[in-house]
């Protein structure tokens, strides 16, 4: 149980919505990503600390019931480093679901305002050039719509 207590200390605080919105998206998901990482090495350290225990344990060095008590402390703390790197990992795949979804909705928005403009008689970019520009348009414009959907 004390790992447990030990991994709580060292997890950083979930990640905060307001700084995916404010542009630092990218960002907050690298420092997500590098926490879950080194949770990741420390339970591996905590996994041959285990190893060990249960090595010398096992050529006889250590008492037993003092080899019974280590191999659960190690094997604790390499589960509760396991959970605290698992738990970092879903809030990354959940930092980043939000950011797409945020991406989404933001090109989607931008796809009607350019289709409403487009309605009133500007021209697209993609219309400039030679006519064989207007059938790009017209497939980009196809594309667009088949992703949305």
């Amino acid at each position: 149980m004390e790992g447990k207590l030990s991994i709580q200390s060292r997890d950083s605080p979930p990640a905060d919505p307001s700084a995916l919105e404010n542009g630092g998206g990218y960002e907050q998901l690298l420092s997500i990503q590098q926490h879950q990482h080194a949770l990741l090495l420390e339970q591996k350290d905590a996994e041959i600390a285990h190893m060990k225990v249960r090595m010398l344990a096992a050529q006889g060095q250590t008492p037993e019931q003092e080899a019974v008590m280590a191999a659960l402390q190690t094997k604790d703390e390499e589960c509760a480093l396991m959970m605290a790197a698992k738990h970092k990992e879903l809030e990354f795949l959940a930092s980043l679901l939000q950011m797409r979804e945020r991406q989404i909705e933001e090109l989607q928005l931008q796809l009607s305002n350019w289709g409403s403009t487009r309605s009133r008689g500007s021209m697209s970019p993609y219309a400039q050039g030679s006519q064989g520009q207007g059938h790009l348009e017209e497939a980009v414009n196809q594309q667009v719509q088949r992703e949305i959907q």
